[in-house]
């Protein structure tokens, strides 16, 4: 199967029994935070190579990658329920600091007073225990095992990636591109409000390999936090 590498689907297209698809639950940042981080991502990718990150809209994961054993619209509507009732959450991080391997982001962890944003814990948290009835596993899955062993809550790491794990092929030019993505990260505001929840679906052509060279996203539904 092949299509153009766009990295935006068609709602139109209806899930597959072959498990084509992925899907995640991510936190969609407001404009004055996504379009600097665009600006990050794209230079990354123009001036430097790495296309990893483009491969996404700008998101911080609340459950990514997801294979479902459910159905489409019951994920839609165990996102809604547990949603219900949540409030919108500050959220606070400076600067290109996140630990994240060989990824360049922003750390989102931790408050403004350096303690852990148990908001951010507690919502990742519900969405991970709702959703685990409709989430399995494929061999084709490359970090299978490691999330089936770091879903606690303990183990989440709220982070905006700008330039992807594809930097592990050249270490030398990602700390160039971070050097100059420094200069661009200083528009990013520091505090911001975390409002917006969005289910996106996601196709490759290859899940087991460089996925993100034919990668292509669809919205499927958003929801305001309160």
């Amino acid at each position: 199967m092949s299509r153009e590498n766009t990295h935006v689907g068609t709602l139109a297209d209806s899930p597959s029994p072959s498990n084509e698809y992925r899907y995640g639950i991510f936190i969609r940042p407001p404009a004055e935070v996504a379009l600097p981080t665009l600006r990050m991502m794209r230079a990354a990718r123009d001036l430097f190579g790495f296309h990893a990150a483009t491969a996404y809209p700008p998101h911080i994961t609340l459950i990514g990658s997801i294979v479902l054993s459910g159905t489409e619209q019951e994920l839609l509507e165990t996102v809604e329920q547990a949603l219900k009732d949540r409030a919108a959450i500050s959220v606070h991080g400076e600067g290109l600091n996140a630990s994240i391997g060989a990824a360049v982001g922003i750390d989102y962890n931790k408050s403004r007073t350096g303690d852990q944003n148990n908001d951010l814990g507690e919502l990742y948290e519900g969405l991970r225990s709702a959703t685990v009835p409709l989430r399995g596993y494929e061999p084709t899955d490359r970090k299978a095992s490691d999330r089936r062993a770091k879903e606690g809550k303990e183990h989440f790491r709220a982070h905006l990636t700008v330039l992807g794990h594809d930097g592990a092929d050249n270490p030398a030019v990602r700390d160039e591109a971070r050097e100059l993505l420094e200069g661009i990260v200083a528009e990013v505001p520091a505090d911001w409000t975390a409002d917006t929840v969005t289910v996106y679906r996601f196709w490759s052509a290859a899940w087991d390999g460089k996925y993100w060279l034919t990668q292509e996203w669809t919205p499927l539904q958003s929801w305001k936090l309160n």
